[in-house]
Parts: structure tokens; sequence; C-alpha cells
């Protein structure tokens, strides 16, 4: 009796953890392969881009005034 407990846990650990990797590999492909990386890099590209043409900006009125 205990060896059929056993048995039916160890099922269930196995079953839950093979659809979590289902399930985690399925949304991976959905998702483009690590889009949500690239647009994070982006925006960090995109968000310097914004500091050096706000600093160049700012110099030039330094310089100006």
């Amino acid at each position: 009796m205990t060896q059929i407990i056993l048995l039916v846990i160890i099922f269930f650990l196995v079953v839950r953890t093979v659809w979590r990797l289902v399930r985690r590999g399925l949304f991976f492909f959905r998702s483009g392969g690590g889009e949500s990386i690239r647009q994070e890099r982006s925006q960090q590209i995109e968000e310097s881009d914004y500091e050096v043409l706000e600093s160049r900006i700012n110099g030039k009125e330094n310089d100006g005034v």
C-alpha cells in the first residue's frame, strides 16, 4: 500500500515537472525566443541616446550663457 502511494506521489511530481517545462518552452517559443530581452536592450540604448543628447544640449546652453 505504501508503495502505491509513493508511486502516485512520484508520478505526480514527474507530471508536474514535465508540464512546467512544456509551458515554459512553449511560452519561450511563442514570445519570439528572447524578444523581451531585445526590447529591454533597445530601450536601454534609446535611454542612453537621450542622455547623450540631453548632455549635449545642456552643454551648449551653458556655453551660450
